[in-house]
């Protein structure tokens, strides 16, 4: 029988040690290594800037980010991580179900990120999350794996992470020990800490294999509101959605009463104000107790999040033209032509003013009007939901 060679054990030890071992980089080469593919988007759009990140995935620049960072911009622009800018870009692809846009900028031999796949992510791995919080570029925070998630109603999946995230990081890399892009950074739970959320890397991938010709953001907008679906037509991911903005009543819409119908919660999301103004607190406050009084019950976001569709009413406050909008979403599945998508419609009534004169006290007009449209919501989810 042939003996083993004990120092010839030892060294190919050695060498399996040494290729481990320089398969995982320490923290600060992880930083090093992808800080000079991410960016950071600014844009304008209803009289706000949106800012958010992005990181580069190929050399021509191509970027991957959040669709909700630049789906309400009219111009927006891209900056390097050297501080060179670019002023336009143009969307080749977008899921609005998953929150993800690829993007193009007229660049070249640009610094581009490594994709990891995201079906081998572990709970408990360390990550790192890198982007642009609060406009602090190459801002990078450490964490782990803290969940794997299946979003019911959608299909999808979001990896849990306590890397810590803020307003700006949406759209940045969330990055493994290798250096490896393995998440999208979408969303964080705002009453929370360290519950933040990030899209798996492997739809980024699907959807590599569905670029289009490039689009503005004008056509952005236009596609997020058709309805229609023709794959051959538009060419895009079998993963695409599609969103609809109705300005009908909840009542109105047979589409609305048959999704009413059944859900027995809801997430409340109000928006527009400082996230913690008298206004939005009040408006919090007020619909959640009528949702209560009503039977229905009030999920937290994280409840919704998980939720089959994610059920949401959402109260928007514009103050700049002074009205209140609100309307219900949620993620809704569409069977056409033996093809399966999903796309998040908006019900509810057109925006209601609550400028009434200059003596007029806006904060209280406002609650007034929005605790008006939520008791319309309520009276129709009453309609769809009949007490036997």
């Amino acid at each position: 029988m042939r003996q083993s060679n004990p120092a010839l054990r030892l060294v190919i030890g050695l060498i399996t040690s040494l290729v481990l071992a320089q398969s995982k980089l320490d923290t600060a080469q992880i930083a090093e290594k992808l800080a000079k593919s991410v960016v950071t988007l600014r844009g304008s759009g209803g009289g706000v800037v949106n800012t958010g990140s992005g990181f580069i995935i190929s050399s021509d620049g191509k970027i991957v980010s959040n669709l909700h960072v630049v789906r309400d911009m009219n111009n927006g622009g891209v900056q390097l991580a050297t501080g060179e800018m670019y002023h336009s870009f143009t969307i080749l692809a977008f899921d609005e179900l998953r929150d993800l846009a690829i993007l193009q900028i007229a660049g070249f031999d640009l610094p581009a990120v490594e994709l990891g796949n995201s079906n081998n992510v572990r709970v408990a791995e360390p990550v790192l999350a890198i982007g642009g919080p609060l406009g602090l570029q190459g801002t990078v925070t450490s964490g782990i794996v803290s969940a794997l998630r299946d979003v019911t109603g959608g299909g999808s999946k979001l990896i849990q992470t306590d890397a810590a995230t803020n307003p700006g990081n949406s759209g940045g890399p969330l990055v493994n020990g290798r250096g490896q892009v393995i998440g999208v950074i979408t969303f964080k739970l705002s009453e929370s800490e360290g519950l933040n959320f990030a899209v798996p890397i492997n739809y980024v991938r699907g959807l590599l294999g569905a670029l289009q010709r490039p689009m503005s953001l004008s056509e952005l907008k236009t596609k997020l509101v058709t309805r229609g679906f023709d794959p051959l037509e538009d060419r895009m991911s079998p993963y695409l959605v599609s969103g609809s903005s109705a300005s009908t009543d909840w009542g109105d819409s047979n589409e609305a009463r048959a999704t009413l119908r059944g859900l027995r919660g809801f997430f409340v999301r109000v928006s527009g104000p400082a996230s913690d103004s008298a206004l939005t607190e009040a408006a919090r406050t007020n619909a959640e107790l009528k949702l209560r009084k009503s039977g229905i019950l009030v999920l937290t976001e994280s409840e919704a999040t998980l939720a089959p569709g994610g059920p949401t009413l959402n109260i928007d406050f514009d103050l700049f033209n002074m009205t209140v909008l609100v309307r219900m979403s949620q993620w809704v599945r569409l069977e056409r032509n033996s093809t399966i998508r999903f796309y998040s419609p908006t019900w509810g009534p057109p925006p209601v003013s609550f400028l009434q004169g200059s003596q007029a006290d806006p904060v209280r007009l406002g609650l007034e009007k929005a605790g008006a449209l939520v008791d319309r919501f309520v009276n129709a989810w009453l309609t769809a939901n009949p007490k036997n």
